[in-house]
């Protein structure tokens, strides 16, 4: 019975750094388009081995480690894992949906021994990331899986990006166009 207890209460304290919320239900413009509008990729963009990922800030592709997550940033994703550089080739994909998720993320950490926050604040929440994942589908890439665009915000008073937003973030390199 004790080990139970003990068990669940690590448990919590394990998932009590970092707390999720999804919106399964795009939010209405400007922060969403409707399903079948689409994403012009106007160039083409190399993934390096061992990724699934393309950051995108600023209109450039940036390496992971250059994105500064305090603003908006994209990345295109595909669904398999390779050990050879790919292509995620120029052209037109349909969106099939936008989700909405926040993530908030504490600085504070525990030390398991005495089970005491160590970090000095409460534990709260210090940053909310919101993201957008818009999934994709592609006939002619069918490993391309979705675009994030996203950034870290205030967990009070943060919000989603606009398209507007997004568009800035991925500048000339790719294109939201919205179904008629």
């Amino acid at each position: 019975m004790v080990n139970g207890f003990l068990c669940v209460l690590m448990a919590g304290l394990l998932l009590s750094g970092c707390q999720s919320f999804i919106n399964l239900q795009a939010w209405p413009p400007p922060y969403s388009l409707p399903a079948g509008s689409g994403v012009s990729i106007n160039r083409d963009l190399s993934v390096a081995p061992y990724t699934v990922s393309v950051w995108i800030q600023y209109g450039k592709v940036l390496r992971r480690r250059d994105v500064n997550l305090s603003y908006a940033n994209c990345r295109f994703e595909l669904y398999t894992l390779q050990a050879v550089e790919r292509t995620i080739y120029k052209g037109e994909a349909r969106i099939e949906k936008f989700v909405n998720s926040t993530d908030y993320v504490s600085s504070g950490f525990f030390t398991f021994a005495s089970l005491v926050n160590v970090s000095g604040d409460d534990g709260a929440s210090t940053a909310g990331i919101y993201s957008t994942n818009i999934y994709l589908q592609s006939a002619k890439q069918p490993d391309l899986y979705r675009l994030i665009c996203e950034h870290w915000d205030d967990p009070a008073s943060g919000s989603y990006l606009t398209i507007a937003q997004i568009q800035e973030a991925l500048g000339n390199i790719a294109t939201l166009h919205q179904s008629n």
